[in-house]
């Protein structure tokens, strides 16, 4: 049944993404914990391993179309890897 729970998990949580872009991991989180062994770090860890590749390929997509002001964006960036790192 753990095979199962998975299945599920991945397919509404990619639902989600598709539909809104956003809020997978409110989903993919709370699911991964019920599976067996599986600790509250570790799980939240694999999401947002999972969601960066996604990310900079938006990022760069939106670079590309002349969205994304980089220099309105870099404090953004610095902060947010300060504080991954803290």
């Amino acid at each position: 049944w753990h095979v199962v729970l998975y299945y599920l998990l991945v397919s509404f949580g990619a639902f989600v993404i598709g539909c809104f872009g956003v809020g997978g991991g409110a989903m993919f989180v709370p699911g991964m914990l019920f599976l067996p062994g599986m600790q509250a770090d570790v799980a939240v860890s694999t999401v947002f391993v999972a969601s960066m590749p996604m990310s900079w390929a938006r990022s760069f997509q939106l670079y590309r179309l002349g969205r994304l002001n980089l220099r309105r964006a870099a404090p953004l960036m610095l902060g947010g890897m300060l504080g991954a790192f803290l």
